[in-house]
């Protein structure tokens, strides 16, 4: 990556850049493989089990309920298919995706900008698209989003550069697979459209109209294998509803103004090394008169904004939600005319490295068991089987361990803080699923009421609405009422206590066998 500018230094300058280079990579390092410690967390399940229920012939809505669009599942069943339930693959891949991204993205603004741009952005997209904290697990939708936006990207700039609209369709095709993790994936395409205005001046319509058309052709193939996969599924009738609970879930988010501190605190994070490249090494041994075409401004600026503006429509802005705003960022950070020296870099970059360092130490220390199992899923593995239903709080991952039925369709009763009903109005769902899957055992955690105060201790939103809170512990108390109805008590299983269900008396007397006379 840097063997261009190290043929241009000193040995003193090229042992700096290597040292640099490999703080950065192990910074990115860390930050991915420290999540090696915490096999299928919640998120990383849920992706993973919508693959695996996808390539069953499952259905979201039917067999799953959540707040995620189809085309997820359909994506991550490529996944399933190739790399099953294994946990290394999966951080592995993700790695491997941010570290292409780097090299990707540091090309593009090398070809774009100049050779002074290619290590500043590879190295800020190397340290930031693995922040520990944004990261938040061993496999997130974001980074693929990411990736696919990076490829995105460099056909686009490509396309525009050599006024080439054969590239502008594959631009549109990676975004169009963005987009299938994420629909703000498509943001990207609007920073196209700006940038086009802008590449094409006085405006040129035709050229325009041709690139967008191109652009569209692309997007329309994800799109269109989307549909023929809603329609072969029978899910086009579900998509309104869907589309209802994901509003409801965006909308009825809880907002204070100690929220507008999120985009503050990621603005902080990414401004820090703009001040240090953009203003700090503003005099003349580091100036340079390197300046990009205006579209290749205007083009990062925008997309940047469109990123940005992803991040806020979901509301919640939980740090992942931030990843995807790195690539552009990190194109920016690369567009300063300056020249690129290690000192410098080093200086603009080592207080996310110490952050992300100080993060991943946290994730191991706190979610390292020793254990490469659930306890549950030990248990079952002596008093279950094959084709039985269960049922625990988020449970794909024990789906995935066990390769058992779910014994209801909501996997997660973190989906109770949705809105101020939503305790209520799932719970009854899922004790409707209870009664016609009847799982033959649930797990409840023990202390039962230590687990209800510390969510609504936790999360925010049952923090700031008392209805909502109510509802959310009423939630959780029915489905232990139908469970102390319906099961008998076998013993504690990790932290949770385990139930057997009792046979129905229908099901009690045709196992009962019958006298002959």
């Amino acid at each position: 990556m840097n063997s261009n500018l190290a043929a241009l230094d000193p040995p003193k300058e090229r042992a700096r850049w290597a040292a640099l280079l490999s703080l950065c990579l192990f910074s990115a390092l860390l930050g991915r493989l420290c999540y090696l410690a915490r096999p299928f967390d919640n998120d990383a399940a849920i992706f993973v089990y919508m693959g695996k229920m996808v390539a069953e012939g499952g259905r979201l809505c039917h067999d799953l309920i959540d707040n995620k669009f189809p085309t997820v599942g359909l994506m991550t069943s490529v996944l399933w298919r190739t790399l099953g339930t294994s946990w290394i693959g999966y951080v592995a891949l993700q790695t491997i995706l941010s570290l292409t991204s780097a090299v990707l993205l540091g090309q593009i603004a090398g070809r774009f900008a100049g050779r002074h741009a290619v290590m500043p952005t590879a190295l800020f997209t190397l340290v930031y698209l693995n922040f520990t904290t944004a990261v938040f697990g061993g496999f997130q939708l974001e980074t693929v989003q990411a990736f696919f936006d990076i490829l995105a990207v460099r056909s686009a700039l490509i396309a525009m550069d050599g006024d080439t609209p054969a590239d502008m369709f594959v631009a549109g095709l990676c975004a169009g697979c963005a987009a299938m993790f994420k629909p703000t994936g498509l943001g990207v395409l609007g920073a196209v459209a700006l940038a086009l205005w802008v590449r094409f001046q006085p405006p040129q319509w035709k050229r325009i109209f041709w690139h967008l058309c191109a652009a569209a052709a692309g997007v329309a193939i994800p799109l269109g294998v989307a549909f023929a996969y809603l329609l072969g599924a029978d899910l086009l009738a579900d998509m309104p509803g869907l589309w209802r609970q994901i509003s409801t879930y965006a909308s009825q988010t809880s907002w204070t103004y100690g929220d507008l501190t999120k985009p503050l605190v990621a603005g902080a994070f990414l401004g820090f090394p703009m001040l240090v490249r953009g203003w700090i090494c503003r005099r003349q041994r580091d100036a340079s008169t390197n300046w990009p075409s205006a579209y290749i401004m205007i083009f990062a600026i925008a997309w940047f904004a469109a990123e940005s503006a992803g991040v806020v429509m979901q509301r919640r802005m939980y740090a992942y939600h931030f990843l995807p705003i790195v690539p552009p960022a990190a194109l920016i950070f690369g567009l300063f005319p300056r020249r690129s020296r290690p000192i410098p870099l080093f200086a603009a970059l080592l207080p996310m490295i110490l952050l992300s360092a100080y993060a991943a130490g946290d994730v191991i220390a706190i979610t390292y068991t020793g254990q490469d199992e659930l306890p549950a899923t030990q248990f079952l593995a002596t008093h279950a089987q094959p084709g039985d239903a269960v049922w625990t709080d988020s449970w794909p991952r024990l789906m995935l361990e066990t390769n058992l039925r779910p014994g209801a369709r909501l996997a997660f009763t973190f989906l109770f803080a949705n809105y101020d009903t939503a305790g209520l109005d799932y719970s009854r769902q899922m004790i409707g699923d209870f009664e016609r899957i009847k799982p033959k055992y649930i797990f409840l955690p023990v202390p039962m009421d230590r687990r209800i105060q510390y969510q609504l201790d936790f999360i925010a939103e049952l923090m700031r609405r008392p209805v909502r809170r109510a509802n959310y512990a009423a939630g959780w108390h029915l489905i232990q009422q139908y469970t102390l109805e319906h099961y008998d008590r076998v013993g504690v299983v990790g932290g949770e206590v385990a139930y057997r269900r009792r046979p129905d008396v229908a099901e009690h007397l045709a196992n009962v066998p019958t006298e002959t006379p």
